[in-house]
């Protein structure tokens, strides 16, 4: 719904642009901007579990991924150093116990984080 919305703002934008001052279509792209934000706070970001790995794709783009059997820890603790409301998961791997994967509490549901750590 997000994406039609955000095609239908950017038709409109462009159809206007021949017909208005440049100052006009200024707030057009500030909204555009901000569904395009929305959309991949909504879509472009999942973590995914096959049967042998544990991906986190990041803005559509950005993958990593963990081999399943190199998971060494899965750790739930805060985000930063300040302030232990904003939590995030962490996947560390078995070998230098290094974080592959880290999983904010700003960008997944509590449900979602309670899913991937259930000690």
């Amino acid at each position: 719904m997000v994406i039609v919305a955000a095609v239908l703002m950017t038709l409109v934008s462009v159809l206007n642009f021949q017909n208005s001052r440049p100052d006009n279509w200024l707030p057009w792209t500030y909204v555009l901007l901000l569904l395009v934000v929305a959309a991949d706070m909504k879509i472009g970001i999942y973590a995914k579990r096959t049967n042998d790995y544990f991906c986190e794709t990041k803005h559509c783009v950005f993958r990593r991924c963990i081999k399943i059997s190199n998971i060494g820890k899965i750790m739930y603790k805060p985000t930063w150093a300040i302030g232990g409301n904003m939590r995030s998961i962490y996947v560390l791997d078995r070998e230098g116990e290094a974080i592959k994967i880290r999983m904010a509490s700003g960008a997944y549901s509590l449900t979602t984080l309670r899913e991937v750590y259930d000690p």
